[in-house]
C-alpha cells in the first residue's frame, strides 16, 4: 500500500500507491501523507518511524494525526 521508490535523486521517496487513495478516507490519506513526509516522523535512514500510541508530547501517532488535521 505504500511504495518506496527511487528518483533521479539518490534520496529515496515513499508515496502512498493508487490503494490508499482508493480504500482510505481523505483524513487517513492525510495522516500517511504526514507520516512519509514530515522528517519528525521519519528515523535516521528516512523511512516512516514506528510510532507509539502512548501520550507524549512528539513523535506519537497522536501527534501525527493532530499534525494531519486538528479536526480529525
Amino acid at each position: 500500500m505504500i511504495r518506496h521508490t527511487f528518483e533521479t535523486a539518490p534520496e529515496p521517496r515513499w508515496e502512498p500507491t493508487g490503494l490508499v487513495t482508493t480504500l482510505l478516507s481523505s483524513g487517513a490519506r492525510n495522516v500517511i501523507c504526514c507520516w512519509l513526509e514530515l522528517s519528525r516522523f521519519r528515523d535516521e535512514t528516512d523511512h516512516p518511524k514506528m510510532l507509539p500510541v502512548e501520550k507524549q508530547e512528539t513523535g506519537t501517532f497522536q501527534a501525527l494525526v493532530h499534525e494531519a488535521g486538528d479536526n480529525l
